[in-house]
């Protein structure tokens, strides 16, 4: 979705599940919308299938920042759980750090949600994103990192190329 529409993002589920309330065949429906823009439940599905992923919690207020922070281990990243490409991404590389800027440098947008997860360094300057559906691989690709921000999207990334399967 373009930034600057967030409005639509709630809109759009809504009417994703009035139309497969009325029987119209929706392909992605509500339901792939709503794994699509929750950083959250894209972890509880990680959770399910095994897969591992870097420690995360769950917060919905500052004030849980130094806490969840605290018990997955520093350094760690705080994102929103709607929204992509590093948008309001904060980094909280130590207890320090967070205190002395207060909890208020933190902005709880759209769904009063984020989520803090440790952060990871890219073996290389290279990450590896994978894609599947249908429970199935799609691709992966390599992306070219250089950890100035936490924009991972492959469309953004100007020395992107295909891994072969």
């Amino acid at each position: 979705m373009q930034r600057g529409l967030g409005h639509a993002i709630f809109y759009t589920v809504n009417y994703l599940t009035h139309l497969e309330a009325q029987g119209v065949r929706v392909v992605n429906g509500s339901r792939c919308l709503r794994h699509e823009i929750s950083k959250a439940l894209q972890l509880t599905n990680l959770e399910k299938l095994g897969l591992p992923y870097p420690k995360a919690r769950v917060i919905n207020h500052p004030s849980q920042a130094l806490a969840a922070a605290e018990a997955i281990g520093y350094p760690v990243v705080i994102k929103p759980n709607i929204g992509g490409s590093g948008a309001e991404s904060s980094d909280l590389i130590r207890k320090k750090s967070y205190a002395l800027r207060g909890s208020e440098s933190l902005v709880f947008r759209i769904d009063s949600t984020r989520w803090c997860r440790r952060r990871s360094r890219a073996r290389d300057g290279i990450i590896t994103r994978v894609e599947g559906a249908w429970r199935k691989f799609l691709y992966a690709i390599q992306i070219h990192i250089t950890g100035e921000s936490y924009n991972l999207c492959p469309a953004t990334s100007a020395r992107t190329r295909a891994v072969k399967n």
